[in-house]
């Protein structure tokens, strides 16, 4: 039987279990606040801090807020068994791309990702949410009623393969489908990015990156570093460019475009995502680099879908407004002038359509953002100024939904509202 629900939020096993237990078993309690660290996966405690502060603190919602810290009242370290601040603002972004109705969580805690599921969907969106721990829920249950999302709700309270069993032994005809789920320069860029460690990355590109990469990207990946060396590391990586690849399906997006090109490697992962008749409009000063590329694009069979343009990024905005001021892009990715990022944002904000995404690239450099100046090499410091400015711009603009994902060296998406 084919479920199709439209959005599933799993959280890890041990956390569907009742937190009594913890209570109850003081040494595993200890353990687990041992084995967390503060900072999770990014290089350091004040990235972290930096990405909360700037981009995911001024737009969270005042229940969320409050239920952020009446979990950290009552459980202390436990807390952060919830969803971060940052994680939560892009699930609500993906919700609201996928136009989800009807959801599944397993593993609600106090309900933090649960809140933020439900102000994401439409009024008669649906939660079904699953957790054996209902004393945990009910201290979120408050915050939810305020927020006047609760009626949306559905939960649970089970061991979470029992109720999907259960689940599956009943018809699932009212769950209805929805048709859309289906340039630094040389020695700029530190190998491990904004990660805590080389050994992390490398688990992440060779355990779920690289054995998923399409053959034509590994090879243009491979030719773009024997060519360019150090300098290779301008294309994204693989995780990103798969992270984008699943983006453009999710939105269905058909005509995109792309200000920054390099060898193409964003390029052709967004090609090969598209259907047979999306396109891509791909701007770059150079075409030298973008020929080298050419190679893999055509030998995947999406070439048909580009339209390169020889042109600085900017002349380039200007001459299509000027020929058509009409929003016509579903998607556009930016990876080009770092310090001209917030002249491009204006202009692709009437060339998006409402609802499109703008996905900045680069937006973390390298970590620096979080950094003192004086801790960061001097020919990094004009981009990193820029980008922060560019970060607080966009954190306070009313005319976008913000998400700032800590994956590649940061990617800050913006869906267009009005």
């Amino acid at each position: 039987m084919k479920s199709s629900r439209n959005y599933v939020k799993l959280r890890p096993t041990n956390m569907a279990n009742s937190l009594q237990s913890f209570t109850r078993h003081p040494k595993i309690q200890r353990a687990m606040e041992n084995l967390t660290p503060t900072k999770g996966i990014l290089r350091t405690e004040a990235l972290k801090k930096y990405i909360f502060e700037t981009t995911a603190y001024p737009r969270e919602h005042e229940e969320l807020k409050k239920l952020r810290e009446a979990t950290a009242h009552k459980y202390g370290k436990l807390s952060e068994m919830e969803v971060p601040v940052d994680e939560g603002q892009f699930l609500s972004m993906l919700i609201k791309i996928m136009n989800a109705k009807n959801t599944l969580e397993l593993g609600v805690f106090t309900g933090y990702s649960l809140l933020t599921t439900a102000l994401a969907l439409p009024e008669d969106g649906r939660i079904t949410a699953i957790d054996i721990d209902k004393e945990a829920y009910e201290l979120g249950l408050e915050f939810i009623k305020n927020a006047g999302v609760d009626h949306k709700i559905n939960f649970i309270q089970s061991d979470g393969l029992q109720a999907l069993d259960k689940m599956l032994s009943v018809p699932l005809q009212s769950f209805t489908r929805h048709p859309k789920i289906q340039r630094a320069m040389e020695n700029l860029t530190p190998t491990k990015g904004i990660l805590r460690t080389e050994a992390l990355k490398k688990y992440i590109f060779e355990t779920t990156a690289y054995p998923r990469e399409h053959e034509e990207l590994k090879k243009l990946r491979e030719a773009t570093a024997h060519k360019y060396g150090k300098l290779s590391e301008m294309e994204v990586p693989v995780d990103e460019g798969q992270f984008l690849s699943m983006l453009i399906k999710i939105m269905n997006a058909k005509n995109t475009l792309e200000l920054g090109v390099f060898t193409g490697y964003s390029l052709l992962t967004t090609a090969l995502a598209l259907p047979e008749d999306g396109r891509i409009t791909a701007i770059d000063i150079d075409k030298e680099a973008y020929e080298l590329g050419l190679e893999f694009i055509k030998n995947a069979g999406v070439d048909h879908k580009i339209n390169f343009i020889q042109s600085d990024g900017l002349q380039a905005l200007d001459k299509m407004l000027s020929e058509n001021p009409k929003p016509e892009f579903d998607f556009a990715f930016v990876d080009a002038n770092k310090t001209k990022y917030a002249d491009a944002y204006e202009r692709l904000m009437k060339l998006v359509k409402v609802g499109g995404i703008i996905a900045f690239d680069n937006t973390l450099w390298i970590g620096y953002v979080a950094e003192e100046e004086e801790n960061v090499p001097e020919h990094l410091r004009v981009c990193r100024k820029t980008l922060m400015e560019l970060n607080k711009q966009l954190a306070s603009d009313p005319r976008i939904d913000l998400s700032q994902v800590s994956i590649g060296d940061g990617v800050t998406l913006c869906r267009r509202l009005v």
